[in-house]
């Protein structure tokens, strides 16, 4: 059973939610609410999933981060659920958007294109960026909660430059809504410590296996696998990194130590951290 469930369990968490929330605009239930809903319910079947099928025995230990991990999940999640009530609306009139495209295309095009967008800020942010960054690179160990470990500003940028940027071509609200709630249930599995597989699907998606890579301490290791969902655009641009043996389990930032509660996380950018 658990062999199965290593190869099933990503792909058929990502299927569901996207069926979901199709379901729920075709319903027409306001649209915050069941992205709520739905992200509660996903990080509770990812919380078994780890009890059940973990990739890390020593890490489903906490570490003293769970406090710090759950007053990033509120204001980060927080934030990006307002910035999606916020920001969806209908079209203008003018937009330049396919809109006329097949629903299955435009999904597609925002997807592909989020990716791009997300690829080249997640570069930047382990460049001149990296002191927000080292926030969400700063966790002790992998788990479902990390994927909402990000400095507010960093939260703010990516939705900024990712997201608004179809708004302002005219993107409808399903395309933005499917996408966004993937990629969400995504980055919990890609955290997480469940021990699922991907296989040669490791050629298109970036699953865990390797994005443990990402958050290796070593530097020459975890400067490369960016893609937020998809790995496509680190083929393209020579950043895909999967090695022959097993990620270090020891992750985190190297050097100094790193502030742990969340206040002083916040303010460790503007105090010249890391």
């Amino acid at each position: 059973m658990r062999a199965v469930a290593r190869w099933l369990a990503l792909p058929l968490l990502i299927v569901t939610s996207v069926i979901g929330v199709l379901l729920a605009i075709s319903l027409r239930l306001p649209i915050v609410p069941v992205l709520a809903a739905g992200g509660v319910l996903y990080a509770a079947i990812v919380l078994a999933l780890e009890r059940w099928l973990p990739y890390a025995p020593e890490w489903q230990r906490p570490k003293g981060d769970v406090p710090t991990d759950i007053a990033h999940l509120v204001v980060t999640g927080g934030l990006i659920e307002f910035a999606t009530a916020f920001g969806l609306a209908p079209p203008a009139a003018k937009a330049i958007w396919p809109s006329s495209w097949p629903l299955v295309a435009q999904i597609a095009l925002a997807l592909i294109a989020t990716e791009l967008l997300d690829y080249w800020i997640h570069r930047l942010l382990h460049g001149p960026l990296w002191r927000f960054h080292a926030v969400h690179h700063s966790a002790p160990r992998m788990y479902w909660v990390n994927s909402w470990r990000l400095h507010p500003v960093e939260a703010v940028l990516y939705w900024c430059c990712t997201v608004a940027p179809l708004l302002v071509l005219g993107a409808p609200e399903v395309p933005l809504v499917v996408v966004w709630a993937a990629t969400t249930v995504f980055r919990m599995v890609q955290h997480s410590n469940v021990d699922v597989r991907l296989g040669p699907l490791n050629w298109v998606l970036a699953g865990p296996e390797l994005h443990r890579w990402h958050h290796s301490r070593d530097r020459t290791e975890s400067e490369a696998n960016y893609g937020n969902a998809l790995i496509v655009w680190d083929v393209v641009f020579g950043t895909r990194r999967l090695p022959d043996r097993p990620p270090p389990l020891d992750v985190g930032l190297a050097g100094k130590p790193y502030p742990s509660a969340y206040g002083a996380q916040i303010l460790a950018p503007f105090r010249g951290l890391p």
